[in-house]
């Protein structure tokens, strides 16, 4: 079992994992902790990207054998059975990831073997980020990272899908909005009121779920160009080489140069 220093456990966390591993059968159980969000810009974006991380990477699907391209791992805890991890080779195997979890996920279902994702706020508990920059700079390595082969292209194309399902519904509405004076029954303001709508009721329901107040949901077209900015840092920079920093490291960044053996 792997877990990071910085997550708060409940006392039978552990028991309660080993169990559901062992009823389903699983060979890698990965938990869905509890968010912990005190600061203004934790609670107005981590929800949507918890959301969009579902919408794009995970949802119902990772659960289902059937589907291995949709996987996911949470480094905050991971549940492996002994035979399964060696045989999808470990860490060693995702030495050279940045988002080394979400690789191990995907690995176990390449495999064929079962992994198994659940929801436990009463059991984990972790504050990811503490500020706005914080946020920033840990989203911006997965961002990039996650893409696995042709990551630029990947990148791109997710930052497309972004704008075209969350930020254009609020330019349709906001135009259909300008022209009320002229065309007070018009098609964009339907339109941009109906897109909007559901986007605004899936924040709200998460937010409440996740003991937020709803009224932050009413930013969300903020916290949306928040998060594509960070998307592009995290393209721009990783299309360069720059590399991504974190807690004193450089990740993704070329190696220049080479080891030369000490002088006897």
């Amino acid at each position: 079992m792997f877990t990071d220093g910085d997550s708060i456990h409940s006392r039978d966390s552990l028991a309660k994992t080993v169990n559901y591993l062992e009823a389903t059968k699983a060979d890698l159980v990965t938990l869905a902790p509890g968010a912990i969000l005190q600061t203004f810009w934790e609670k107005l974006l981590q929800p949507p990207i918890f959301w969009l991380i579902m919408m794009f990477v995970g949802g119902k699907w990772v659960n289902d054998d059937s589907k291995p391209r949709w996987a996911l791992g949470n480094g905050k805890y991971m549940l492996f059975r002994r035979e399964a991890y060696d045989k999808v080779g470990g860490h060693s195997a995702v030495r050279d990831r940045i988002a080394e979890d979400y690789s191990l996920g995907r690995l176990i279902k390449a495999k064929g073997l079962r992994l198994r994702m659940v929801t436990a706020s009463d059991t984990l508990g972790v504050r990811m980020y503490s500020s706005l920059p914080e946020i920033w700079r840990g989203w911006r390595k997965n961002f990039y990272s996650v893409s696995g082969n042709h990551p630029l292209f990947r990148a791109t194309y997710r930052l497309v899908l972004l704008f075209t399902f969350l930020v254009l519904p609020f330019v349709v509405l906001g135009y259909g909005v300008y022209i009320v004076p002229t065309t007070p029954l018009n098609v964009y303001l339907f339109t941009g009121t109906f897109m909007a709508f559901f986007l605004w009721l899936g924040i709200i329901i998460l937010d409440r779920s996740i003991g937020v107040s709803p009224l932050y949901a009413l930013l969300l077209p903020l916290a949306v160009l928040v998060y594509i900015g960070i998307g592009i840092d995290s393209t721009i920079r990783g299309a360069l080489g720059m590399g991504f920093s974190w807690k004193g490291r450089v990740y993704g960044k070329p190696i220049t140069g080479q080891f030369e053996a000490p002088v006897p």
